[in-house]
């Protein structure tokens, strides 16, 4: 999501667009995309340090349950935030596919996607406009995935059981 923000909603925020135009095409993939990449922030920022030379014995190496529940805390209690801002971009999915519509008969907007798409590696527009839904997606079959692992019993279990069903976890 990262690259499409740089390729396609920023560019044409400065130079193409209006910005209404802009905000009904892109609405808050930007939001999105800090999300994201603060959730990898703070999960990198949470895991112990595995290559500490003072560990010849590899006493503190992070198990597999550390980074389960470490995954889960941060979903935890970002959830609520996370499907409000997927939920408004959803919903405006529609309006930004007739936007898009009427920009395509724009020359130079065409001639800006031409130039952005034939020397770079393929992410259309399109694909950049749909990627944070495809995004919740796999993060939503990543966090199944989990779940199904966990004992059922487990206090992880439940805490990612209500992250899949979208519940209030708090």
């Amino acid at each position: 999501m990262s690259e499409g923000m740089q390729r396609y909603s920023r560019p044409l925020r400065h130079c193409l667009l209006a910005p209404e135009h802009h905000v009904t095409l892109f609405q808050n993939v930007e939001k999105l995309v800090s999300m994201s990449e603060y959730q990898v922030h703070q999960m990198l920022s949470n895991l112990p340090d595995t290559e500490d030379a003072a560990d010849p014995d590899d006493s503190l190496s992070v198990e597999p349950a550390d980074i389960t529940t470490i995954v889960g805390v941060i979903y935890k209690f970002k959830l609520p935030v996370i499907l409000q801002a997927y939920s408004q971009y959803a919903s405006g999915l529609p309006h930004a596919a007739r936007s898009l519509a009427d920009l395509e008969r724009d020359p130079d907007f065409l001639r800006f996607l031409w130039r952005n798409e034939a020397h770079r590696q393929p992410l259309s527009l399109c694909e950049f406009i749909n990627r944070p839904l495809e995004h919740l997606a796999d993060v939503c079959r990543l966090v199944s995935a989990i779940r199904d692992s966990l004992s059922t019993g487990s206090s992880d279990h439940s805490v990612y059981s209500k992250i899949v069903n979208g519940k209030d976890v708090t």
